[in-house]
Formats: structure tokens, C-alpha cells, sequence
């Protein structure tokens, strides 16, 4: 427990985790089964250390330290695709891979680019959060087929 609330606590930076990032997490882990890996930024894998621990089986969130990590939300967000999903779900045998990304922490221009790449590359929205109106962060996800 305190490992987690240690790495779910963002100590170099001002900013500090929003309402719709922590509420991002508890979705994702109330509505999915099956063991799955989140591709976002250091706020994002905060949150999820926070709420579903670090090293569950279940659930992976990788450090906001890891290289992979740190790899697979760069390569996300300057090209999103299915493959790097199918990359990053690897890391645990997940079957669901997500990934997350803010508009506050990209910025509005970059933002609305990463969606638009994402929709061009097949990606299915799993969820849009807004906060007074506006929207805030969307988390696109990858299941694994059944076949």
C-alpha cells in the first residue's frame, strides 16, 4: 500500500492528478474483466497505481520511470495505432489495452490531432470524459479478438 500511494503521488510536479483522471482509472478497472495494460502519460499511471496497485496481474500500469512505458505513450501519441496497442498488451499477456490521453496536459492542438490520427488508424473510443462542458480526456481502447 505504500508503494503505491508513494509512486501514485506525483512529487516533482505542481500539477496534480484531475477528477476525470482518477475517475478514467475506476472505470476502466469496474468494467473490465479481463487483464488488461493503459498506455498514458505519468498523471494517468499515477492514478492507476493509486487505485489498482503497482505489479497487479491484473491490471498493469507501467512506471512513469519505465523506458517501455514511457516508449509506448510517445509512439501512441505521435502516430496511435492498434499495433502499438498489440505492443504494449505484450507486457503483461493482457487482452484489453487502452490508451489514455488529456487535453490539459497536450494541449488543445495536439490534442485534437492524437484523436484525429487515432480515428484515421481504426482506434475504437471506449470513453469521453468532459468536465463544465468541454471535453477533457478520451481513452481509446484494443480487445483482443476471440480467435
Amino acid at each position: 500500500i505504500t508503494a503505491s500511494v508513494y509512486y501514485a503521488y506525483p512529487h516533482w510536479s505542481p500539477l496534480q492528478t484531475t477528477s476525470y483522471e482518477l475517475e478514467a482509472v475506476k472505470l476502466i478497472d469496474q468494467t473490465t474483466a479481463q487483464r488488461y495494460v493503459v498506455v498514458g502519460d505519468q498523471w494517468i499511471l499515477f492514478a492507476g497505481q493509486m487505485f489498482v496497485g503497482i505489479n497487479n496481474p491484473r491490471a498493469f500500469y507501467p512506471s512513469h520511470t519505465s523506458i517501455l512505458g514511457i516508449s509506448l505513450f510517445l509512439k501512441m501519441k505521435n502516430n496511435p495505432s492498434n499495433e502499438t496497442l498489440v505492443e504494449a498488451m505484450k507486457i503483461n499477456n493482457a487482452t484489453v489495452a487502452y490508451f489514455i490521453i488529456e487535453k490539459p496536459r497536450l494541449g488543445p492542438d495536439a490534442y485534437i490531432q492524437v484523436v484525429r490520427k487515432a480515428q484515421e488508424n481504426g482506434l475504437q473510443t471506449h470513453q469521453i470524459f468532459y468536465y463544465q462542458g468541454e471535453e477533457k480526456l478520451r481513452i481509446f481502447q484494443y480487445e483482443k479478438s476471440s480467435d
